[in-house]
């Protein structure tokens, strides 16, 4: 069974380092940001302002997926906003319902920080759309992306 447990960044870093590579070359990420650099210093800044939630999904006491959030106040009313950044879990983990567990448990520790929205975002090439709906989220908005200024 894979639990899900908020844990400090800085502690495991290595850990969330080893997969956080696995997560960036599956998702295809340095077509859009270049090398994977992660910033240990900016990560545990924001965790430790709070505006950074990091969970950690384990089994049998071995980091195997994680998932983090931006926490932010709506600019336009009283809600707390969790923007997810990244939810990860490692392919062989990948059975069944085990996804949809996982979100749900992170849904209730959100829920206990007193967050009003959740926002998820997906690339276009991964078509995600029956995951989300069957957790209830409902499709909101486009993103479009465009690199300018200095290559990365």
């Amino acid at each position: 069974m894979i639990e899900v447990k908020e844990e400090k960044i800085l502690p495991i870093y290595e850990e969330i380092e080893a997969i956080a590579k696995k997560n960036y070359a599956e998702a295809n990420f340095d077509n859009y940001f270049g090398i994977m650099e992660l910033d240990k210093e900016k990560f545990c800044a924001l965790q430790e302002q709070g505006n950074l939630v990091f969970f950690a999904f384990r089994k049998s006491g071995k980091l195997v997926g994680y998932s983090f959030y931006l926490l932010m106040q709506s600019l336009f009313g009283n809600a707390l906003i969790a923007e997810n950044w990244a939810f990860y879990l490692v392919p062989e983990e990948r059975k069944g319902f085990t996804a949809n567990n996982l979100l749900k448990e992170v849904e209730k520790l959100l829920a206990e920080k007193n967050v009003n929205l959740l926002m998820h975002r997906t690339r276009t090439d991964m078509d995600l759309s029956a995951f989300f709906e069957r957790a209830g989220f409902k499709f909101q908005e486009k993103v479009y992306v465009k690199k300018i200024g200095v290559e990365i």
